[in-house]
């Protein structure tokens, strides 16, 4: 079992959150998923791996309800999230869902607090300010609240994207290469910010990802090749 350390090395035992029974997708005939099964637990970190093209995006959306699969369906806490109407699936993803996009997903019009505040806003949550402030403070992006987004750094503007997507204190985060366009001091930051945020909230994580070691967290690691999704096991 995968579990995240609590302070103080007692270890999170955790349940089963989400899981993907014979998922497949194809395109204009091309096959990109393949009958792929996963299972993803409470408090745990799963990477997922592959080429460029190889499907790891599209899984990933079809994971998080971004997306419907051609076939198969994913389970969140049980319940199949495909078949639910469109009202009942936006409630999950603004709720329970949170995404960190490599290209950042901002509005460049507008402030970095308002681009955090917008999706809590958009789905009427309550928001503590001492809470918002923290986070803040935990990804340094304080001094940065009522800066435009154009003109930040791309390592300001993915902690922007994160503090955006931790808010609402989803259960599940979802990222998509969230270190793929910043250099190696950016990427040691954003990991060890995630690390300390994870353990704190005891989120799931699931990150798609072409770097070789990204976390020093326990994790589990796939591959995907192929359309076909299998574990890698590691020999550290």
């Amino acid at each position: 079992m995968y579990v995240l350390p609590k302070k103080g090395g007692r270890l999170i035992y955790s349940s089963l959150i989400l899981k993907g029974e014979n998922i497949s997708q194809s395109y204009n005939g091309y096959t990109v998923l393949n009958n792929i099964n996963c299972e993803f637990k409470k408090n745990t970190i799963t990477l997922i791996k592959g080429k460029s093209g190889s499907g790891k995006s599209t899984l990933l959306h079809i994971l998080s309800g971004l997306e419907k699969p051609k076939s198969g369906f994913v389970l969140y806490e049980g319940e199949n999230i495909h078949i639910l109407d469109e009202k009942q699936q936006a409630k999950i993803r603004g709720e329970k869902i949170g995404f960190i996009f490599q290209e950042f997903n901002l509005i460049p019009d507008l402030t970095v607090e308002k681009n955090i505040l917008l999706p809590i806003e958009l789905n009427k949550m309550h928001i503590d300010n001492e809470e918002l402030n923290n986070l803040y403070k935990k990804l340094d992006i304080s001094h940065l609240i009522k800066k435009n987004v154009r003109l930040l750094s791309g390592g300001e503007k993915q902690r922007v994207a994160i503090a955006r997507a931790l808010l609402k204190k989803p259960e599940i985060l979802f990222a998509d290469e969230p270190t793929g366009n910043l250099d190696a001091i950016n990427t040691n930051a954003i990991v060890k910010m995630l690390e300390q945020i994870i353990i704190e909230q005891k989120l799931t994580l699931i990150v798609v990802t072409h770097e070789e070691k990204l976390f020093n967290l326990p994790y589990k690691e796939f591959e995907l090749t192929n359309g076909i999704l299998s574990e890698c096991i590691k020999n550290d």
